[in-house]
């Protein structure tokens, strides 16, 4: 009961660190830089913002489960109590709106054609403006400057809409883990098929990804076929870190069993040793798909048997059975995870309340 706490605490701060990330996509999509640059710095979360990269598209820089440097709760709190704060604004007149074309080291031509394969479309714009005198002589131009008003407590509202959202979604999404353990399953099993010919992948729809396209809708969204469900625009980027987290705990709770019975001591060394070299991929900001790389190793590996010191039976070390015992706990995970994302509307209102109530001996 005590671990499966700790786990539901983990997923509701993991659940904090995406709504942040997602008001950081919207806030940039708005233009309104001002209060993006304000949420960066309140509690030290600049690690959080995210980079437009065209005048459609926005990236998020971290891709992890931990990156929050509090609690959920705390984050909120310190939020709702924290002052309003003015900032003057000054701009040049007939700057023109680049903040989609970023400067060379934030995403350099070179990444961008590495992902892309072509050069950058603020390439040529870039080398213009370099090259363009007249830019360089802002001392000459005519500045405006306003004040805003930043209030937090408003903001902390903006951030509970969205993760209730956010909360919404996952929990949806979540009802696909036991196809998603199915599909790469099968996907192992047809391995050699499938290296012999790439295109049957396609004629086998359960061994497709559960999503097909960033942001596209899956199916079994709603009970209603015929309502439209828009997607928060990290969906499956979302989806791929649930699964990533709920992986590493899966995998730690089936080491947990295993040191609890005496008959598993060949299985709980070995696993022990799988689960602390494969941790840190687990932890900070990284490439997607950490945990399928995960469970396709255990899958690959091959049994073997262990040499008794006493000259008695070996006992038998199974990677497989290592990763189906995973896979069946990230099904149940899954399921008590939609329990407490179901209830996340009821954390906020008791958040509500209790920021509302008048502090301890002090009448009301």
């Amino acid at each position: 009961n005590q671990h499966s706490c700790a786990s539901a605490d983990t997923l509701r701060d993991f659940l904090m660190q995406r709504t942040v990330q997602t008001r950081f996509w919207y806030l940039t999509a708005l233009r309104n830089e001002v209060v993006a640059s304000w949420l960066a710095d309140f509690l030290d979360h600049t690690h959080l913002d995210v980079k437009r990269v065209s005048d459609y598209e926005s990236r998020a820089q971290y891709h992890g489960t931990d990156g929050m440097q509090c609690g959920w709760e705390e984050y909120v709190r310190a939020m709702m109590q924290a002052e309003p704060k003015t900032v003057t604004v000054e701009y040049a007149v007939g700057t023109a709106d680049i903040g989609y074309w970023p400067d060379q080291g934030e995403v350099s031509n070179e990444e961008y054609k590495k992902v892309w394969g072509q050069e950058p479309p603020w390439a040529a714009a870039a080398a213009s403006r370099r090259a363009n005198p007249y830019l360089k002589q802002d001392h000459n131009r005519h500045k405006i400057s306003y004040e805003e008003v930043i209030d937090p407590q408003q903001e902390a509202e903006a951030l509970l809409t969205v993760r209730e959202q956010l909360a919404k979604e996952c929990v949806l999404d979540l009802k696909l883990v036991t196809k998603e353990n199915e599909r790469l399953q099968l996907s192992y099993q047809q391995k050699d098929v499938l290296q012999n010919n790439v295109s049957s992948v396609w004629h086998n729809p359960s061994i497709l990804p559960v999503f097909r396209e960033e942001g596209e809708t899956v199916e079994g969204d709603t009970d209603d076929k015929t309502a439209v469900f828009e997607s928060s625009p990290f969906r499956q980027l979302t989806w791929d870190l649930l699964l990533r987290l709920m992986t590493k705990i899966a995998a730690l709770d089936v080491l947990a069993a295993l040191s609890a019975s005496s008959d598993e001591e060949a299985q709980y060394q070995w696993f022990k040793g799988v689960v602390g070299e494969a941790l840190p991929t687990f932890e900070g900001n990284s490439a997607p798909q950490v945990d399928k790389a995960f469970i396709k190793d255990l899958m690959r590996r091959t049994p073997s048997v262990t040499i008794s010191a006493d000259g008695g039976p070996g006992q038998l070390v199974d990677p497989h059975r290592a990763a189906g015992a995973v896979l069946e706990r990230r099904a149940q995970i899954a399921a008590e995870w939609a329990q407490v994302l179901t209830a996340i509307p009821d954390d906020h209102r008791a958040l509500r309340r209790s920021e509302q109530s008048p502090p301890a001996g002090r009448a009301g």
